[in-house]
């Protein structure tokens, strides 16, 4: 693999991506980052933490005009990439237009779960209103679609990740990076539980545009555009 070339694993947080995250990792994914045994469906793994700081200062630098932050943002960056070929956390969505200005040829894995489940999980641990919840999940989702006229894109669902009936994630996540398909089912049946997987999905909160949204993610799901 080129080693310019970079996974970035992007969506809304509390939607599945540190179990994509940790199922990678078991198939030899690299995030940088000491390999953890279990996966923390509560706190959330593998989110680079210098990641945090790169958001932090491209945030800075974009209020406030000043080419020394973004330099700073951009060394930061760099150096989340000279240690890991996949990324992920919940800002990293505003990070990937200058990732690739920098050079990195970009790949995306967009993460997305129906928005009465994230939402539940993120008033669980954050709180705040729906309202405010309901705007970040329209927009990163949205932003997702964005990307993938732009970028090799795969779209993964939560619910299809922790449904040992589907496996089409797995080939279509083998083909995006080269990660091997049966070792990557593997390491979801490893890593996801009965419980879990048992588990329905809620829609007391779904309105008419989080269902439309979530409906047209699906629709992606089933396909790796490519852009070529």
């Amino acid at each position: 693999m080129n080693e310019q070339t970079k996974f970035l694993i992007i969506g809304t947080g509390r939607n599945g991506s540190s179990l994509l995250g940790a199922i990678l990792a078991g198939a030899g994914a690299r995030f940088g980052l000491a390999q953890k045994d279990k996966w923390d469906r509560v706190k959330g793994d593998f989110e680079h933490p210098i990641l945090y700081d790169a958001h932090k200062w491209f945030s800075r630098a974009k209020k406030y005009h000043f080419k020394a932050l973004k330099k700073i943002a951009d060394g930061r960056l760099k150096k989340v990439f000279k240690q890991a070929d996949y990324a992920k956390s919940s800002q990293l969505v505003y990070l990937v237009p200058r990732a690739s200005q920098l050079g990195y040829q970009i790949k995306i894995i967009g993460v997305y779960r129906n928005f009465s489940d994230y939402f539940l999980s993120r008033q669980k641990k954050f709180g705040g209103a729906q309202e405010h919840w309901q705007k970040v999940w329209l927009e990163i989702n949205n932003q997702i679609l964005e990307y993938q006229k732009q970028f090799p894109t795969v779209l993964i669902s939560y619910k299809d990740l922790v449904d040992f009936s589907k496996d089409s994630w797995a080939k279509r996540l083998n083909r995006l990076t080269g990660l091997d398909q049966q070792v990557l089912l593997s390491a979801r049946e490893k890593i996801v539980d009965q419980e879990i997987a048992q588990r329905k999905p809620r829609d007391d909160f779904d309105d008419f545009q989080t269902k439309q949204l979530y409906q047209e993610l699906n629709q992606h799901s089933s396909q790796l555009i490519t852009n070529n």
